[in-house]
């Protein structure tokens, strides 16, 4: 949503691991975006190998190179990979937010080096750490298990063009 209420229609998801419902609960989002009236335009899935900032590399110098057209934004889902992908687009000429925006996932506290302030979802490790270990001892206790929600919180910063509002 904030992609899309910021001009954005070609979105890049960038995931270092796809499970088997990944993209389902992906595809499911976008059908309620969809259903919600969203012009959501196309998405992209773009697969680095793990999570370590050189496949974020990796994956950016690959997109350049590509002949298809770079997505107008990027989702990256990792704050390792993140890193990686910040040097593949600076060293391909991929600005952001002037050619491209970008949004991340980060845990709550990290800082990633950006020449921008990075527009970021912010997630509480402390929160998950807590709910994991109630859930581990619920578990051995025969207990049924809670769900595990993660507590997100969206950091808005200048990566995804706030400042100028271009888009």
């Amino acid at each position: 949503d904030y992609l899309i209420d910021h001009g954005y229609r070609n979105i890049g998801l960038m995931v270092s691991k796809f499970e088997t419902a990944t993209p389902k609960r992906i595809e499911a989002m976008v059908n309620d975006m969809k259903a919600r009236g969203k012009d959501i335009g196309k998405i992209q899935y773009i697969r680095p190998v793990n999570n370590a900032p050189q496949s974020g590399m990796k994956a950016i110098a690959q997109l350049a190179k590509s002949r298809n057209p770079a997505p107008d934004a990027l989702f990256v889902f990792d704050d390792n990979l993140t890193s990686g992908v910040i040097l593949g687009l600076l060293a391909n000429d991929l600005k952001y937010p002037e050619k491209i925006g970008l949004l991340t996932h980060a845990n709550r506290g990290m800082e990633i080096l950006s020449p921008v302030p990075l527009t970021r979802i912010e997630m509480d490790p402390v929160h998950m750490a807590i709910n994991n270990t109630d859930n581990l001892l619920r578990r051995l206790k025969g207990e049924a298990l809670l769900d595990c929600e993660p507590a997100l919180r969206l950091v808005p910063g200048k990566s995804c063009g706030e400042k100028a509002n271009t888009r």
